[in-house]
């Protein structure tokens, strides 16, 4: 029994560890950009994050297997129940922990504002040419009349 679940242990990480390579972020050359302490932070939690999701997945899946080779003892079903209630309770402390992490990072590097909503467009009218789609500001650039906002040149007249 202890050799079958060591191969199927051993089997279980070597398909898990392609997935983890797609996960690799390949930084850029040397010297092209700033590297801070925020970026390598967060890179030794994402590293630690992929670890631990991977370390969940198989006790899970050892948990389970041995759910099935208890073969109703008792003692082994409820040996394992609290096996399972405790790496709920580990999955529940460590997204909390990650959480409070990044809470804590925005509260240190908050986002950068949204960008400013772009100006309001319309007709300008300028020697009796229609120009859509254009604001107040290049209309008044170029002396012409600006017909105001979310206007177009099917519905408006240019002297």
């Amino acid at each position: 029994m202890n050799k079958k679940l060591v191969l199927f242990f051993a089997l279980s990480i070597l398909l898990v560890l392609p997935v983890l390579s797609l996960a690799i972020d390949f930084p850029a050359e040397p010297g092209a950009r700033i590297i801070n302490i925020q970026e390598i932070i967060n890179g030794i939690l994402l590293i630690l994050w992929w670890i631990f999701l991977t370390i969940v997945i198989i006790s899970f899946l050892i948990t389970g297997i041995l759910f099935l080779t208890a073969q109703g003892d008792q003692g082994k079903l409820d040996k394992l129940k609290k096996a399972v209630i405790w790496g709920l309770v580990g999955i529940l402390v460590a997204i909390l922990a990650f959480s409070i992490i990044s809470i804590t990072n925005n509260v240190i590097y908050p986002p950068p504002p949204p960008p400013p909503p772009p100006p309001p467009t319309g007709v300008c009218c300028s020697s009796y040419t229609c120009i859509a789609n254009e604001t107040l500001a290049y209309c008044n650039g170029i002396q012409g009349t600006y017909k105001g906002d979310g206007t177009t040149c099917s519905t408006v007249t240019c002297p």
